[in-house]
């Protein structure tokens, strides 16, 4: 059994195929099928029809090659080593390269933009009118997104189908549909997080006419209210697991996780962390679902970087306005598990208004309230004795508690009265590979002769110290533009970096995932103690300074990334351990 990859917009869209095949090639925007057009020999776009054989393309023995259509076999689309399709070409011809992109300077096909107003028109889809061109690619452009679907010239509609991690953020995810009947109990609602993959495959090809088959019936049935679940998890699990396991373990209200953390906000570091415990927590077999409260009415425009990302990858409710703690009671009707942390949700100078949320204190006593890694983010409680002595109420109702500082344990013991735990940040249960995996197909950057510099509160006097050291070391520097540097660039430029100096946390933790020689300027402004606390588990205090003049880094001894990773993956197995312990006691 051969399997075919094709890259189009760095998206992999595979079919399972055995012996010879065809496959139409469709166009996932428009829902029309590449036709060759005999009286013109070009390209166009029509009506899919699985016994129109001008739209039937045999498909080769390997994963680059040529397409040939099945009508006139002299003619063929190639596609190159996975890249994109190609306008056609009859045999003997020699390849023209503007026409057949290449890894360096991706070209991918699309509608003809005079043509795309005709896409609407009934009649003219009949046709064979609408054209296409290669194109720059856009990835954003939903005109260049393309599709193979096998037909079987027997009768028989047995569809296979696989999304490749390019496509994905977490791992490689196949989801195989053997029949009609199962493809239709498989299919979910409207939009669809894999860029509707199951909808345009049994709704959209008009294979089925059945009415109670249609989209607004589908999501009627599987869109209950936010609270309950996410959707894009349902989609996430279903491809993942089926549709079986998946309805399953969403309808399980003691699967259910509430988070409550700051993986809204605008911060690489809160985003990212959100992101590492919601994986550790699908791994586990929960469904979590961060939940985002706000003091009033976010609207998050479309080219915000950390929106974007959020948008992709987080599985998040609705947003919760306001201070109305009664609103979040609502919320124990559809989660047995609420979770607090990761970050800095416990220093009351950030939230000292919300801190009654971060201390759970609308969650029954029947339900789950474990502190995930939480943060006062100094080595001292700032809290008044009232809220003081109303916190430790709180407190002892939690199931567990760990927090992210020794501090951390010291506090809850001598100001709270309650046992902690001391673990690692989240970002940690991820690998260096996982992490990568996240950023390769969507960041090209490459910094690998380079100083990157993750400075939060920056002045002139810390930019000509920086300058001073670059140039001690011979090395250019890179700075990351805070706030528009998207989050596949943020990680990408640590990990390509030869070096890295920073003053945040996790531009400090991210160093170390991937390995780097870094130096660490300590913001006490933004909690001293996290930094402590991680570099001396680790035994790097010697790569934390307080004043950059006094760095010389040629006299820093290398960090001992083998022992540092074995700590870590010792504190990685604790901090899962702990999260799966508490959920299941």
């Amino acid at each position: 059994m051969i399997i075919i990859y094709l890259i189009l917009i760095k998206i992999i869209y595979c079919i399972n195929i055995s012996q010879k095949n065809v496959v139409n090639i469709y166009n996932i925007n428009s829902n029309l099928c590449l036709t060759y057009k005999d009286d013109e020999n070009k390209l166009r776009l029509s009506n899919c029809d699985g016994n129109n054989i001008k739209q039937q393309w045999i498909i080769p023995k390997s994963d680059s090659g040529f397409y040939v259509n099945n009508y006139n076999t002299k003619l063929y689309i190639y596609i190159k080593n996975n890249t994109v399709i190609s306008d056609i070409y009859f045999k003997n011809e020699p390849i023209n390269y503007n026409k057949v992109s290449n890894n360096d300077n991706y070209k991918c096909l699309e509608i003809y933009e005079k043509d795309k107003s005709l896409i609407m028109d009934n009649n003219i889809r009949k046709t064979d009118q609408i054209r296409v061109f290669m194109n720059t690619c856009n990835f954003s452009n939903k005109n260049q997104h393309w599709k193979l679907r096998k037909i079987s010239l027997n009768g028989d509609k047995k569809i296979t189908a696989f999304i490749n991690k390019v496509d994905m953020y977490r791992e490689n995810i196949s989801h195989t549909i053997t029949t009609e009947n199962e493809c239709l109990s498989e299919t979910l609602s409207s939009s669809f997080f894999m860029k509707g993959f199951l909808n345009n495959i049994c709704i959209n090809e008009n294979y089925y006419t059945n009415p109670y088959y249609s989209k607004q019936c589908l999501e009627d049935i599987y869109s209950p209210p936010f609270e309950s679940f996410n959707k894009y998890l349902f989609y996430y699990l279903m491809e993942r697991e089926g549709f079986n396991n998946a309805y399953s373990r969403l309808t399980n209200i003691s699967k259910n996780v509430a988070i409550f953390n700051v993986c809204w906000g605008r911060n690489y570091g809160a985003v990212l962390t959100g992101y590492a415990l919601q994986t550790s927590l699908v791994n586990l077999g929960y469904n979590p679902y961060s939940i985002k409260y706000i003091s009033k009415n976010k609207v998050r425009k479309s080219s915000d970087i950390f929106w974007q990302f959020e948008r992709d990858n987080l599985f998040t409710s609705k947003y919760i306005v306001g201070y109305n703690l009664n609103e979040l009671k609502k919320l124990n009707k559809y989660y047995d598990n609420f979770i607090v942390g990761s970050d800095q949700v416990w220093r009351l100078k950030y939230f000292e208004k919300q801190y009654k949320v971060y201390f759970l204190s609308f969650v029954e006593k029947s339900k789950k309230k474990i502190a995930c890694a939480a943060s006062f983010g100094q080595n001292y409680w700032e809290g008044s004795k009232n809220i003081t002595n109303e916190v430790k109420n709180y407190l002892k109702n939690f199931n567990a508690i760990s927090v992210r500082e020794k501090s951390g344990v010291d506090i809850c013991k001598n100001t709270f009265r309650v046992k902690a735990k001391a673990i690692f940040d989240p970002v940690f249960h991820l690998r260096k590979n996982d992490w990568k995996k996240l950023f390769d197909y969507k960041s090209k950057l490459n910094l690998k002769s380079s100083c990157l510099i993750y400075v939060l509160d920056n002045t002139k006097l810390l930019t000509n110290q920086i300058n001073t050291i670059l140039k001690k070391i011979k090395i250019p520097g890179f700075w990351i533009k805070v706030g528009r540097t998207n989050m596949y660039d943020f990680l990408k430029s640590i990990d390509s970096s030869q070096r890295v100096i920073t003053d945040s946390f996790h531009g400090l933790c991210f160093s170390i995932i991937f390995q780097k020689d870094f130096i660490c300027l300590c913001n006490k402004n933004r909690g001293e103690d996290r930094f402590i606390s991680l570099l001396s588990d680790l035994g790097l205090m010697d790569r934390l300074f307080y004043d950059l003049n006094k760095v010389d880094w040629k006299k820093l001894p290398p960090i001992d990334y083998k022992n540092v990773n074995k700590i870590i993956e010792q504190k990685r197995q604790e901090s899962i351990e702990f999260l799966m312990n508490s959920l299941e006691k």
